[in-house]
């Protein structure tokens, strides 16, 4: 079936429309301490951004454990830019390591607070864990991203396919892949396979190439069908992320501006 005849993988979220024409720049908050978070959340807040991606693995104890003031405080500072709220486990390249239960746990209660847009679920959390989180969001008016990273290599074209299948399957907004090249052809492969899934699948898709090698996935989303980019307003969450100024730039010059 021709993707034209079927339902576009766009989705809105607070009047923006992910999935269709220039890439979405989120940019990382990924402070440890209340003072720099905000600080960091108010240079997104100022930047070409439209998103703000919340990394709480880089926050101390105490702002994750009772995370409703910050996520209200946060809310405040982006005014109607988006929050995405990510916490990335240590096996997944994140800062801290986090057990199922308080992952789910966490999850709830930003759930509660009514503040964040989007959240990242990560699919080695494992089938159960994720289609909990993604059900109690979707209830909640929530979308959810799916996540896969590989941070030490590009898989095999079947595994890329497999992953990309089991991501579909889990009922997410939006699925997102990231790996890193080992060599050039490493990152042509990913955005051929990344590219063909997203002429199939109805859902919006966000796949990079991580490192300086793979910088050129993150800048032609527009002509492979990634929907959302990373750009950095400060310090990078991951390897390979230039400042949102440049990326911004460079996206509308692929766009033809």
């Amino acid at each position: 079936m021709a993707k034209e005849d079927r339902e576009m993988n766009v989705i809105q979220v607070r009047g923006l429309e992910i999935g269709s024409g220039i890439p979405k720049i989120c940019a990382p908050i990924v402070g440890s301490t209340p003072e720099q978070i905000k600080a960091q959340a108010q240079a997104i807040a100022d930047s070409p951004a439209q998103i703000a991606e919340w990394r709480c693995d880089f926050a101390e104890d105490g702002i994750t454990d009772a995370p409703e003031a910050m996520l209200t405080l946060l809310r405040r500072i982006l005014r109607e830019k988006l929050l995405l709220v990510t916490f990335r486990t240590k096996p997944e390249g994140g800062e801290r390591e986090i057990s199922p239960e308080s992952y789910k746990l966490f999850y709830e209660k930003v759930l509660k607070s009514g503040q964040a847009d989007l959240l990242d679920v990560e699919l080695t959390a494992g089938e159960a864990l994720c289609n909990d989180i993604i059900h109690k969001a979707g209830a909640a008016g929530v979308h959810t991203i799916i996540s896969c990273h590989f941070f030490d290599r590009t898989p095999p074209d079947d595994e890329l396919r497999n992953r990309m299948l089991m991501m579909e399957r889990s009922g997410a907004s939006i699925l997102k892949l990231a790996a890193m090249p080992l060599n050039p052809s490493d990152v042509l492969r990913l955005m051929q396979e990344c590219h063909a899934f997203s002429e199939k699948t109805v859902k919006p898709m966000i796949f990079m190439s991580m490192g300086k090698m793979g910088l050129t996935s993150r800048l032609s989303g527009e002509l492979t069908g990634s929907c959302i980019t990373f750009g950095t307003v400060g310090e990078a969450s991951a390897p390979g992320q230039i400042d949102v100024n440049e990326l911004d730039r460079v996206l509308r010059i692929v766009h033809g501006e």
